[in-house]
């Protein structure tokens, strides 16, 4: 997947190239107006990145703040009276995160908890 393009930075990107070659007294006018032709019409091959790409890129910046949460609530100092199936998930959830691990395995259910 191709990053998402910043159309802001990119902007300024053009705004600076533009002001560098207007400043430049040494350039005839001709061979600016050729240069500046030139900068303009390789901004406008960038392509806008399509509706789905959007939406992709939207749901991972999404997914972050999750993930974040996720950690940190593995890291408290979660206990139960005896045997719990919540906190052998948190130890589970606990050794994912310290290596690493970018999803979670499929193998691994978890009980039924509350009322029937």
């Amino acid at each position: 997947m191709t990053a998402p393009i910043d159309w802001a930075a990119q902007y300024r990107q053009l705004l600076a190239e533009l002001a560098s070659l207007s400043s430049d007294g040494s350039i005839p006018d001709a061979e600016l107006r050729s240069h500046l032709a030139q900068s303009v019409a390789a901004k406008r091959t960038q392509r806008t990145p399509s509706r789905s790409s959007a939406i992709r890129q939207r749901l991972i910046d999404a997914i972050r703040p999750v993930r974040a949460l996720l950690v940190a609530v593995a890291k408290l100092p979660w206990q139960a009276t005896g045997e719990h199936p919540v906190i052998d998930a948190l130890g589970k959830l606990r050794h994912l995160c310290a290596d690493a691990v970018r999803s979670l395995p499929d193998d691994v259910t978890a009980p039924l908890l509350g009322y029937p």
